[in-house]
């Protein structure tokens, strides 16, 4: 459970040793260095006292967040933004550019050079969401991982990049030649023995702490880096599906890349010292920082999207007779938050003119606010709800 940490489960374990560094081709003219992970041990040793305490303080506001959802009503509505606000964000820190307004809008609504970013963010999503649901029936391991990941990358960018399939090529980080790479992972041949690893650790039983094992398997994973394209997209994943198969969350709600892209130099560097120096407690140091205020962010979200719901509702009544069709359309809203008269026309089976009627009084109102189209083929959102996920985001600040 998230409120039991024994201290002995990561105290008494083996001093972490990250890896060695092995030549690649030591006859042929690509000669490299690459870097091979060690195996993952079942229980490391932590000096630094910190960790303890940090981990008990993101325990904490982890099994708040849980706690504070299972309080929220019609929760599932909410998990779409959150899964939006977590594809846009984790795909920024790869370098896209979509932003979270964007990303709610349909792909007719953006221009041409927006829509690759677009797709990408929209893959990122329906990854997460078939990982979720598969989680009901199937392990977090490889398999699972590699059909997740062909998701992500079918029909964008990185599809010719072998979308579902590990690598059989080498791959590298940093600079444009593996000549000039900042890290060169694994070679090919030891890829799949390394994923087999990391299978065993993620479903394995030890005692160590939900928090610390998270936080060492995106660690290998990313050190692994297991695909040509899509590795930290996936191995970010891998966090909120690793606490829900354990059953330490009920639900998506904690995903750290919003943390990750305003803090990312750190991000790198808590990394690579985990595996230069076998630093690992800097990066289980990072991690816990990060998850304590993702999670504590989560909490006030939650607690500011009912206050909005709260506030709506006393503006109903400016609704006449029309109350119960714009609760009805309200509702709708939280979980798809950009609309047009066409769709809430079909949706709940109203004529073109009522559907106009409703989106003019929610307007009057502060719910929906136009965001595309001019006398035809307007678009609507409810803006005041879209902007509690995008209050404080990196890319709003850096990209637009």
């Amino acid at each position: 459970m998230f409120g039991e940490i024994d201290n002995a489960t990561i105290e008494n374990g083996a001093p972490f040793v990250a890896g060695t560094y092995r030549k690649a081709n030591p006859r042929a003219s690509s000669r490299y260095t690459y870097f091979l992970p060690n195996k993952i041990p079942q229980t490391i040793d932590f000096h630094d006292r910190d960790v303890y305490m940090m981990l008990e303080h993101a325990t904490s506001k982890v099994g708040e967040l849980n706690a504070y959802s299972r309080l929220v009503p019609t929760l599932d509505r909410f998990i779409t933004m959150h899964e939006t606000k977590e594809a846009t964000l984790s795909s920024y820190v790869e370098g896209t550019q979509t932003t979270l307004n964007e990303a709610m809008m349909s792909e007719g609504d953006l221009v041409q050079e927006q829509r690759d970013d677009w797709h990408e963010v929209q893959n990122y999503v329906h990854a997460m969401k078939y990982a979720v649901k598969q989680l009901k029936t199937r392990p977090l391991a490889t398999n699972l991982i590699k059909d997740t990941h062909a998701i992500l990358l079918k029909g964008v960018r990185g599809k010719s990049k072998t979308p579902g399939e590990m690598r059989r090529s080498q791959n590298w980080i940093g600079g444009n030649s593996i000549k000039h790479a900042h890290y060169i992972p694994p070679h090919t041949e030891h890829v799949d023995n390394l994923m087999s690893d990391l299978d065993n650790y993620i479903n394995n039983n030890n005692v160590t702490p939900h928090l610390i094992k998270a936080a060492i398997i995106h660690y290998q994973f990313e050190t692994i880096h297991p695909f040509l394209d899509g590795n930290g997209r996936i191995g970010r994943l891998l966090i909120p599906l690793y606490l829900i198969d354990k059953e330490q969350l009920d639900k998506p709600l904690l995903y750290i890349s919003d943390y990750i892209a305003g803090h990312r130099m750190e991000y790198y560097e808590s990394l690579d010292s985990a595996r230069r120096d076998s630093d690992i407690e800097k990066w289980v140091k990072y991690f816990l920082t990060a998850i304590s205020s993702t999670a504590q962010k989560g909490c006030l979200t939650l607690q500011k999207v009912i206050e909005l719901q709260e506030g709506i509702a006393l503006k109903m009544a400016l609704l006449g007779r029309r109350v119960k069709l714009g609760l009805k359309v309200v509702n709708s809203l939280y979980e798809k938050p950009v609309t047009d008269s066409k769709q809430i026309a079909i949706e709940f089976q109203i004529t073109p003119q009522t559907a106009n009627m409703i989106i003019s009084k929610l307007i009057g109102i502060g719910v929906l606010t136009q965001v595309a189209g001019h006398l035809r083929n307007r678009r609507y959102m409810f803006k005041p709800y879209v902007d509690l996920f995008n209050d404080d985001t990196v890319y709003d600040k850096e990209v637009r």
